[in-house]
């Protein structure tokens, strides 16, 4: 199939009068290029269209089955989920992505277009519908209080057994840790029990009043739970993840779904013949409703913003619409902290905004710093200065002399969340005083995150929790190492997977250059290596061979 052929039958297929009148032109043609795609490795080129049209006939007969065949609802299936009267009155709105789900279950596998693989196409489709729902419905806004940031809580000082990141309160004796940090979290068995992980994983879902009794994780570990949520679709839950917590005590976890690849339920070997979720390098054109995604941010945020959460977004696919990324008619993802479902496009609208501010900030302290060590400690009075001098290791363990100033001077910089009037400057936020720590034999030197008041407090996050400017350039003769034109803020670009710095002092005459919203990331999503054409994508495993069947049908996900 040459591209004339494929776009002649795209264009013939794609105006069959029985698509669902809610599935987008753009969708319809998309639907049709992918059964096509499909169908050529394996068809000739003239019999591709008679095959194609039989896939669309009986797609549009899955949508919108014929009356008393029994074989199932539709566009109109449900879930296994119980609903509140309220969340239940919009959901059954949601024609429009239940639609998407079906075409596009049927789209990546053509065999769930037969009657014969019911079973498993139901069960693919409500496991995607159902993570769409929880995260528009469930997850957002936090004030549902299920999910919410560890920054939500300010009411309880963490311990040992209660962390800053951690589960609900009534879930607290179901999960526990299995490695020196605070996440990932197994199931846990005590001793002379036997596990119980359909209890453990269900009672995540009760709703709190008190932030500090919600679950408390950032935007990946929140994902993983609605991952792990999509398996009570399955026909005996119980036994279906008891199956799959059988696979080792580690393997059913509470886990970051795009790290410890190949060690856990959501990222699997490739081979893995029990593997309830896939992996897929997927080209974002393709993406469908329910598919879990990495949203990049700019590679600066870590840097400018050390204790935030948003250096990207876990994020699920929740509507396909017209397939654009641009608009509120296409792609829309839902993650984590975010309200309403998003454009990939108006997250990073928003994202910019926080960049900007926090760069700004970095450049007010950098320049008050650096023009006081160029003038040798001379331009700000003794008495708003104090110092200290100790060490730490650099990246291969030798012993480098910081020097620490903790600097009382009041310090400005734009607010570019806030709406500017036309005409007016751009709104500022202040703050009474700044800390840095230098650190000479590294060329650089490192501002604290606002809100850190003291030396100790720094020391207690960490040096790493800081926001690091480094010397790139060499003055020339006479000049001064301080000169801050020589000074730029290193962070590992998204787009080429290599370190790069930002010139903060790059405007005229070492002035203020801030990130430009073209400057955010090309590609948009995370993706295992920089020259991958797709995102890491995780999926439902759509596998219709006799023998995974058969494996979901013995472990209990489908009817016997």
């Amino acid at each position: 199939m040459d591209k004339k052929l494929r776009a002649t039958l795209v264009a013939k297929l794609s105006v069959d009068k029985k698509f669902d009148s809610t599935y987008s032109v753009k969708n319809r043609e998309w639907f049709v290029g992918a059964v096509l795609d499909a169908l050529a490795a394996t068809t000739s080129d003239s019999g591709l269209e008679a095959k194609a049209r039989d896939i669309v006939n009986k797609a549009n007969a899955r949508v919108n089955p014929p009356t008393n065949t029994g074989a199932t609802a539709g566009r109109d299936f449900k879930l296994r989920l119980a609903l509140d009267a309220a969340i239940e009155m919009f959901e059954r709105k949601d024609t429009a992505r239940r639609v998407e789900i079906i075409y596009g279950a049927i789209a990546g596998n053509l065999a769930l277009a037969e009657s014969s693989q019911d079973a498993l196409f139901e069960f693919i489709i409500r496991r995607r519908y159902r993570t769409a729902l929880r995260m528009v419905y469930d997850v957002n806004p936090n004030e549902n209080g299920i999910f919410v940031y560890p920054g939500e809580c300010t009411t309880f000082v963490p311990t040992a057994a209660r962390p800053a990141w951690r589960v609900n309160f009534d879930s607290k004796d179901l999960w526990e840790r299995f490695t020196a940090g605070m996440v990932p979290l197994r199931v846990r068995v005590p001793p002379n029990t036997t596990p119980d992980p359909k209890k453990a994983a269900e009672t995540l879902w009760k709703a709190k009043n008190d932030p500090c009794d919600s679950n408390l994780f950032d935007c990946a570990h929140g994902v993983s739970c609605v991952l792990m949520d999509s398996l009570f679709e399955a026909d005996r839950v119980d036994q279906f993840l008891k199956a799959i917590h059988a696979r080792g005590p580690n393997h059913l976890a509470i886990i970051h779904p795009t790290l410890f690849p190949e060690t856990h339920y959501l990222w699997e070997k490739p081979t893995e013949a029990k593997k309830v979720f896939s992996k897929e390098q997927v080209v974002p054109a393709d993406f469908q409703v329910g598919d879990h995604v990495y949203i990049f941010n700019h590679g600066i945020y870590p840097q400018v913003m050390p204790l935030g959460f948003w250096s990207g977004e876990h994020s699920i696919v929740v509507n396909c619409g017209n397939r654009k990324f641009a608009d509120r008619k296409g792609f829309l993802f839902s993650g984590h902290g975010l309200d309403e479902p998003e454009t990939v496009e108006s997250l990073h609208d928003d994202l910019i905004k926080d960049l900007q501010t926090a760069i700004h900030r970095a450049y007010s302290i950098g320049r008050i710093f650096l023009d006081y060590r160029r003038s040798n400690n001379t331009s700000i009075p003794t008495t708003k200065v104090q110092t200290l001098t100790d060490t730490t290791k650099d990246k291969n363990n030798n012993d480098v002399t910081v020097f620490w100033f903790v600097i009382d001077v009041e310090f400005k910089y734009g607010n570019y969340k806030a709406p500017k009037v036309r005409g007016a400057k751009q709104p500022q936020l202040s703050e009474p005083g700044f800390i840095v720590f230098e650190v000479p034999d590294l060329k650089a030197f490192s501002i604290s995150p606002r809100g850190v008041d003291t030396i100790g407090d720094q020391r207690n996050l960490g040096l790493d929790k800081a926001t690091v400017i480094q010397r790139t350039g060499t003055p020339t003769a006479g000049g001064s190492i301080y000169d801050r034109r020589l000074w730029e803020i290193p962070f590992l670009d998204p787009d080429s997977g290599t370190e790069k710095t930002f010139p903060v002092f790059g405007g005229e005459g070492g002035s203020l250059k801030l990130l430009s919203r073209q400057e955010m990331p090309k590609f948009k999503f995370g993706r295992l290596t920089a020259t991958d054409t797709g995102a890491l994508t995780t999926r439902p495993t759509s596998d219709a061979s006799a023998t995974y069947v058969s494996f979901l049908k013995s472990s209990g996900a489908l009817p016997p």
